[in-house]
């Protein structure tokens, strides 16, 4: 019994401390000033006096030995700079997605930190992350004692922005977050749903093409990775198809197709044989070939372009 009063009395005086220890740590990222981490690649660690005076640069693995000192983040050598500034430009300018530049940079032998090699959470940590804009975001997460990690809802974060110089601008880091918020992966099935009752409001009807072709819509593709299928998408719409442009009409047409060369080789396996071109294109069934020659040749579809 003593045992688990003092268990009980234990717990309590940490989760006590905790909540201290947290409000403190608030109150530093109020201020501006870094709480806890490494830098990040493009930055560096510098050691101030509560007055902000500079003192010196706090090298990886050092730790303050003066309570009252703060930390703030300071650009880092230019190569990293200016790699951060190029990743904007090319996520921005030349709307490159985050797999298009980590590639770009290890074929031009760019090193990441610690010369490893670039990957696309490394570039989405770059553009997503508000220190590059020079703004501290802090309680995002609260991690508690022996319970899981909790997110904390925006409202309730402590964001100090323009606590230290920035790596890119701010029109850049503004355009970066915008067109972060045009990606698919932020977007709800809702949203997407939306995009497709407007081009078909401004249309009349929707197409593979036509909303590949929409300036600023979401591609097919995502579509069909995020509902299975357009079909599936347009269905959740109250849009329907033609039967010329069912989908699953003609998917069911192409699976006859293929069946109808297959029992027309099986009839004269001597004579008739079927060739394939690859990708998306059809098949050709091809009659009387023998010797590199043909006599006829039908061709039926097998697959839509």
């Amino acid at each position: 019994m003593v045992k688990a009063l003092k268990r009980a009395m234990a717990a309590e005086y940490s989760r006590e401390l905790g909540t201290r220890c947290f409000a403190g740590q608030k109150r530093i990222a109020q201020l501006g000033f870094r709480v806890g981490g490494t830098a990040g690649y493009g930055y560096r660690r510098i050691l101030v006096a509560p007055d902000r005076q500079i003192k010196q640069q706090i090298e990886l693995g050092d730790r303050k030995s003066i309570a009252s000192d703060r930390v703030l983040l300071a650009p880092g050598p230019e190569n990293e700079v200016a790699c951060v500034r190029r990743i904007y430009r090319m996520f921005v300018d030349r709307r490159m997605s985050f797999c298009a530049i980590a590639k770009k940079l290890n074929r031009q032998g760019v090193p990441c930190v610690g010369s490893t090699p670039w990957t696309h959470h490394r570039v989405r940590a770059i553009l997503t992350s508000p220190k590059y804009g020079g703004t501290i975001v802090y309680g995002r997460v609260s991690r508690r004692l022996q319970t899981r990690d909790v997110k904390i809802p925006p409202e309730d974060w402590v964001v100090a922005p323009h606590a230290f110089e920035p790596v890119v601008d701010d029109a850049l880091y503004v355009a970066a977050q915008q067109a972060l918020t045009h990606r698919t992966s932020h977007k709800t099935n809702g949203q997407l749903l939306s995009e497709l009752r407007s081009i078909l409001h401004t249309h009349g009807k929707l197409t593979a093409s036509l909303i590949g072709s929409t300036k600023g819509a979401t591609p097919p593709a995502s579509y069909r990775q995020r509902f299975g299928n357009l079909g599936r998408a347009y269905d959740l719409i109250g849009y329907r198809l033609s039967v010329s442009q069912n989908i699953e009409t003609r998917r069911r047409a192409q699976q006859a197709h293929r069946r109808l060369m297959e029992e027309l080789k099986g009839l004269f396996p001597e004579n008739v044989s079927i060739e394939g071109r690859g990708g998306r294109y059809r098949n050709w069934l091809w009659f009387g070939r023998h010797e590199g020659c043909c006599t006829s040749l039908l061709q039926l579809q097998d697959g839509a372009r």
